[in-house]
């Protein structure tokens, strides 16, 4: 809510560490060739994990792990510099120096993306899925195996954890590519499409319609009578449910929330 008290607020956010790491990917595919890009992730991954590993935040106790909350170099930049509430007091998920590996998730997106595009290497769309499957299985194995020394971690933003989560997104995106617009299996991907084409909104709605206690006023009465573990589990699905066709009316209105 708007409490315009601003030593509380906090500027750190989720869509703060999107347009951060977007407009940095976006400046950097301007202006820099592909082998120069891929060079820039290279060097952000191995310098940030060094840093998280090896260098103790200098307000530390003496022996403290530099992945600790007292000694991870991270929290003490957000403590320093980040100005307004830090979520978790001791360091900020969406941080400062946790924006760099966010930065290279951008990149394996940008790269995605100028990969389908390129039409240069004439490669059918079933070869492009297999591509990038075989990219994703590498990423993702990379990060699996960067996480012995560097634990994959999603508050920290680790460098293992970009890996594994990109190397993930990959493959998800090589399976889809391949069933959507390989096979042409449209039909199913409605449900999604309601939901992505209006993902911004329900991120927002969600914070300023009461959209929990209407899905309560429907499923939760339902919800009581069953166990506790099944009655969450209802209005979960309620609460999905009740997104979803708030999303399907301004899908049919063609209202859509752009950024």
């Amino acid at each position: 809510m708007f409490e315009l008290n601003f030593s509380s607020l906090r500027i750190a956010s989720v869509l703060g560490r999107i347009g951060l790491a977007w407009m940095f990917a976006a400046l950097l595919c301007v202006y820099c060739s592909v082998r120069t890009r891929i060079a820039v992730a290279g060097i952000i991954l191995i310098g940030y994990s060094l840093l998280l590993g090896l260098v103790v935040a200098p307000d530390a106790p003496v022996g403290a792990d530099p992945l600790s909350v007292e000694g991870c170099l991270a929290g003490w930049i957000d403590r320093q510099y980040l100005p307004g509430h830090i979520l978790y007091g001791a360091f900020d998920p969406e941080g400062i120096l946790s924006t760099l590996p966010a930065v290279v998730s951008a990149l394996f997106g940008m790269f995605t993306g100028e990969f389908l595009l390129d039409g240069r290497r004439g490669l059918s769309g079933s070869w492009k899925a297999f591509y990038m499957a075989v990219a994703a299985l590498a990423i993702t194995t990379a990060g699996l195996c960067w996480n012995l020394i560097m634990p994959v971690n999603k508050n920290l933003w680790s460098s293992s954890f970009t890996c594994v989560v990109s190397g993930y997104s990959l493959g998800m995106t090589a399976l889809f590519y391949y069933l959507i617009d390989v096979c042409g299996y449209k039909r199913w991907t409605f449900v999604f499409r309601v939901i992505g084409l209006n993902s911004i909104t329900i991120y927002m709605a969600q914070r300023i319609i009461p959209l929990r206690y209407a899905s309560d006023f429907f499923v939760g009465g339902l919800a009581s009578k069953c166990s506790e573990t099944v009655g969450a589990v209802i209005y979960d699905i309620g609460y999905i449910v009740l997104c979803w066709l708030f999303l399907y009316f301004l899908y049919r209105k063609n209202t859509f929330l752009k950024v």
